[in-house]
This record gives structure tokens, sequence and C-alpha cells, in this order.
């Protein structure tokens, strides 16, 4: 059985149907019956609607957190095929949960310095365009007082951020050569 968790952590409605070997109209049938309960204790239940095959009705298909899924599966009678649904489910949103708390990889933690870099580099030039790089107590062109930020902290910053991206962007690189290398 091939349970598919999205990465919002939600489960459609159809995968529990056929999970269980039910008719996908009897579980909407029956989540729409105790929809008040579910929302009013788990969140409002999302909707969306399925694509017109023939003629007919479209299908309504109901996408569901882990604890309206779990819910909904609960109403549902102890068979056996219900019975292995349940623990495959309880297992595939564990294993999607972990697969979200991974640390990242090299090559994630080097896209995520350039981003850095990039909007750093987007604040530095705001930065020079707005604030004065004149010591305190001094005045601008037009008499007024300015204000003096000193900027040597943001510049130190921003050299060991862009040395951090550097030494990732190496990191990623080396460890693309070894995945190729294999």
């Amino acid at each position: 059985m091939n349970l598919v968790i999205r990465k919002d952590m939600t489960v459609d409605s159809r995968t529990i149907a056929a999970g269980c070997g039910i008719e996908h109209e009897s579980a909407i049938r029956l989540l729409s019956q105790h929809r008040a309960a579910i929302e009013e204790l788990l969140g409002i239940v999302r909707f969306e609607i399925g694509k017109i095959e023939g003629r007919g009705r479209p299908e309504k298909i109901a996408n569901l957190t882990e604890d309206q899924a779990t819910a909904l599966i609960t109403m549902f009678r102890n068979t056996p095929v219900v019975v292995r649904f349940k623990v495959a489910l309880a297992k595939a949103f564990g294993e999607a949960r972990r697969r979200q708390q991974r640390p990242p990889s090299y090559g994630e933690l080097a896209r995520m310095a350039l981003e850095l870099e990039s909007k750093l580099g987007i604040a530095g030039d705001i930065f020079h365009m707005v604030l004065p790089a004149t010591p305190y107590g001094e005045t601008g062109h037009n008499g007024q007082p300015r204000l003096g930020i000193r900027r040597a902290a943001f510049v130190a910053a921003k050299n060991r951020i862009n040395e951090a991206a550097r030494l990732l962007q190496l990191s990623a690189q080396l460890e693309l050569q070894l995945l190729n290398d294999k």
C-alpha cells in the first residue's frame, strides 16, 4: 500500500477510503455527518473539488491532517483491512514527521547561505543609500544633524556571512563530487 503524506502533513480522503477498502463517497458522507465535531476540536477540514470524469458531479475531496484522518478512520468498523490501514497511517505520519525534522544537507545549507548573502547584499545597498557614513555629531549638507550609525559592525557581519557562504558552497561542491565519484 502506497500511503502518500503530503509536505503540508495532510492525506487525501481518497487514500483513506482506498486503504480501508470502502467507497470514497461513503467516507465523505461520514466525514460530512461528523464534520462539526471534527472541526470544533481539530480545526477546519479543507476540501477541494476533483476532476470531472465523464458526466456527473465533480468529486469532493478532503485534505485531512493527521488528527482529522485519525478521527475519521476511528468511525469505520474495525475490519482487518481497516485495522491494518490505521497502523499504516500512523506509521506514515510518523515517517513524514521524521523526514521533516532531519538536519539540512550541505547543499541545502549552501543554498540557504547564498539566499542570506543575496538578502544581505540588498540590505547593504539600502544601508549605503539611507544611512550616512559620517561619525556621530556631524551635520549633513543641509545643516541637519546626521544620525551617524557605525557601519563597521554591519560590514564585519557581512564579511563573516560571505565567508560562511563561500565555505558552504565549497562543502556543497565537495559533497557533489563525492556523490558523483560513488
